[in-house]
């Protein structure tokens, strides 16, 4: 009888493994590249000031958003060097003659005015030795900047804001506005009235120049003065430990306590005309003419 058994199986020769394959192709990129068009609204502030930061280093130049970014970012893009200069660096570099000139005139405006540039003053602030600070009060800071805007009859700009994150104040420290649905009630009365008359006005430097009667100080970097302004006021012999020390004694910006003292006298301002505050609706004065109505908007 013939066998049954399986033949033994055959080696099978050794395959060569396939080539890979490759990747398939990407998907095109929806991103509309940045150009000089690119509008300021659309980069939140945030992120401004964060591109501020990084284009400063010179490891981390961002180029992305420089052209959007040059009004905005406080500071001055020196074109010849590739980066972006504040005002403690515009001080020392080859135009510095200009921006301590710029830096004379806020510094002027500041105090008691500025002989060299003729700029009047506010006298928002007193310059004093820092051993006058008095007991109990902290010292801010100031933070200057410094950018160029051509549009403007003096374009390059050096502005000083007072730090208030340092400054200890515990009142209110806004100023009372009217909300949305009270601006409307108001417009749909004067298109509805015959006859109405409407006018709007804005006040300028509305924080500025408030009367405080509870000063505060900063101290501010000696090197940052212009030699003018140290030569008018005598600021060397109120120098201690590189900073000379700033009594503020009127509203500027950056006090967080400068839109209340605004307010308040806004309304020791309108009382004169018999415009009176409500006391439910913020931001809305009446006077003894019941037609008669005055809104603040911030």
């Amino acid at each position: 009888m013939p066998s049954l058994k399986a033949p033994p199986p055959t080696a099978q020769p050794p395959t060569a493994p396939s080539p890979p394959t490759a990747p398939p192709p990407l998907a095109p990129s929806t991103h509309k590249p940045i150009t000089a068009k690119f509008k300021l609204s659309a980069i939140p502030a945030a992120t401004r000031q964060n591109l501020l930061r990084r284009s400063l280093c010179p490891r981390l130049q961002n180029k992305k958003y420089a052209t959007a970014i040059k009004a905005v970012a406080n500071a001055v893009f020196n074109d010849k060097l590739g980066k972006w200069e504040e005002y403690r660096h515009l001080i020392k570099g080859e135009q510095k003659i200009k921006w301590q000139t710029s830096g004379s005139k806020e510094f002027g405006r500041l105090s008691d005015g500025s002989d060299l540039t003729g700029t009047p003053g506010t006298q928002c602030v007193k310059w004093l030795h820092p051993n006058k600070l008095p007991p109990g009060k902290r010292a801010t800071y100031l933070r200057i900047v410094a950018s160029h805007r051509p549009q403007k009859k003096d374009p390059d700009q050096v502005r000083g804001t007072i730090g208030g994150n340092r400054v200890i104040y515990h009142g209110p420290t806004q100023t009372p506005t009217v909300d949305i649905t009270t601006f409307k009630l108001l417009a749909n009365s004067i298109i509805s009235t015959p006859n109405a008359k409407f006018i709007d006005a804005d006040i300028a430097d509305f924080y500025l120049m408030t009367i405080m009667k509870d000063p505060e100080y900063m101290l501010i970097p000696y090197k940052l003065f212009p030699p003018d302004i140290i030569e008018q006021y005598n600021l060397a012999n109120k120098l201690d430990n590189g900073h000379v020390l700033a009594k503020i004694v009127k509203g500027r910006y950056g006090l967080p306590q400068a839109g209340q003292l605004a307010y308040d006298q806004l309304k020791e301002h309108l009382a004169k005309a018999d415009y009176h505050a409500t006391p439910i609706t913020p931001g809305l004065f009446l006077t003894q003419n019941p037609s008669n109505y005055l809104c603040t908007c911030g």
